[in-house]
């Protein structure tokens, strides 16, 4: 990493601690520069201007407000283990996309789609008895008794596909778990979090990006995890969470064991009714 990029890393953190006295407007004294992306190189994006931490703290909490009006979250899985194989480090990737919408009459549909069965197996949708999960529905029923979760399931060289139901009984707090997709992401707290902050800048284009770094060192083994937000005037654009895992060899050197990279775009256009008659059958 050379001198300039690892002053863009420290020069929004250092603003945190301003008071922000100046035009919010104003650019930052050299604060033009590429933002960095997720696994640590640069995204190709410009930063405007550093953020202060009130600044960061009322995102946040925008955004914690704005969240529940998520309609689509598309989602991006994948991940690399690595094995030393004939002192060959041997990569092996897995990728999996998820794309799940909330309908206005109160539907929720996803897709899961993968390449491999080993994709689906690696990240839990996949069951030995019924296959990979490709799809689910929840829906309440007709007699407004149940909420109905159809999980779909496709196996390899079987042309028929598995509909699984389970069901709870209808009540406003379960339906509103159910058709509240944003409500399942985790915002930090960042009156406890805020020294994990690793960059926090407003973008050329407006946006804020802000992204919070843990590392953990345990003997030979070495966990470092971003977690990074992109806001769009008070609502989640999207965010992502990238973990990479070595084995420490020395100061200098060090063994990947595994990595992921989680993404996840947020859209709050309505998706309109689902037709409930493309619902799955359940024998």
């Amino acid at each position: 990493m050379n001198k300039f990029t690892r002053l863009l890393l420290i020069l929004p953190v250092l603003a945190l601690t301003a008071c922000g006295t100046e035009d919010p407007k104003k650019p930052a004294s050299n604060s033009t520069g590429q933002v960095p992306s997720s696994s640590g190189s640069t995204s190709g994006e410009v930063y405007y201007r550093a953020l202060t931490l009130d600044e960061v703290k009322e995102c946040f909490a925008k955004m914690s407000e704005t969240i529940v009006s998520t309609k689509t979250i598309q989602t991006q899985l994948s991940k690399t283990e690595y094995e030393l194989v004939d002192e060959v480090l041997t990569p092996t990737p897995y990728n999996l996309e998820i794309e799940t919408k909330l309908f206005n009459n109160s539907i929720v549909f996803a897709s899961y789609k993968a390449d491999t069965v080993d994709s689906y197996k690696k990240f839990g949708y996949y069951s030995e008895e019924d296959g990979s999960q490709v799809e689910k529905y929840v829906y309440i029923d007709n007699a407004f008794e149940n909420i109905n979760t159809v999980l779909v399931y496709s196996k390899t060289g079987e042309a028929n596909r598995k509909n699984v139901l389970s069901q709870v009984p209808y009540s406003i707090m379960e339906s509103d778990a159910a058709f509240t997709i944003g409500t399942t992401l985790d915002f930090p707290d960042v009156d406890t979090q805020y020294d994990k902050i690793t960059f926090a800048a407003e973008l050329a284009n407006g946006n804020y990006q802000i992204r919070f770094t843990d590392k953990i060192v345990s003997g030979d083994k070495e966990t470092i995890i971003h977690r990074t937000y992109v806001a769009q005037d008070d609502y989640l654009l999207n965010h992502s969470v990238y973990c990479e895992m070595n084995t420490i060899v020395s100061e200098e050197e060090k063994t990947p064991i595994s990595s992921y990279n989680y993404k996840y775009d947020h859209s709050y256009s309505p998706n309109g009714d689902f037709e409930r008659s493309s619902l799955p059958e359940v024998n």
